[in-house]
């Protein structure tokens, strides 16, 4: 999907903080009420997956979306991956937790 002008601002008007197209996809970042997300894949009608960061960890999402291809997952210190069948910790937070004497 492209981003127009048109969708740029159906997005923005949606909430859409920043759009970018990378690699034939759209991405972009959103306010959530307890995160702040990459979210991948946007088309009109929604977005494949996200990418959620804590707010504390703002500055590393705006980071990471300037960087990220929308392949993979993006750097930084995301703590969750959800979307259409997807539901996953970020690897190096779950194995911080597993791994984290008691």
């Amino acid at each position: 999907m492209k981003l127009t002008v048109e969708l740029e601002e159906h997005l923005e008007a949606e909430g859409y903080l920043k759009l970018r197209e990378v690699n034939g996809i759209i991405i972009g970042i959103y306010r959530y009420m307890f995160t702040i997300a990459i979210v991948v894949d946007i088309s009109d009608g929604g977005y494949d997956h996200r990418y959620c960061y804590p707010y504390e960890h703002t500055l590393d999402c705006l980071m990471a979306f300037e960087v990220y291809d929308g392949k993979g997952d993006p750097i930084g210190k995301w703590i969750k991956n959800k979307g259409a069948n997807r539901d996953r910790l970020n690897p190096e937070i779950e194995d911080q937790h597993i791994n984290k004497p008691t």
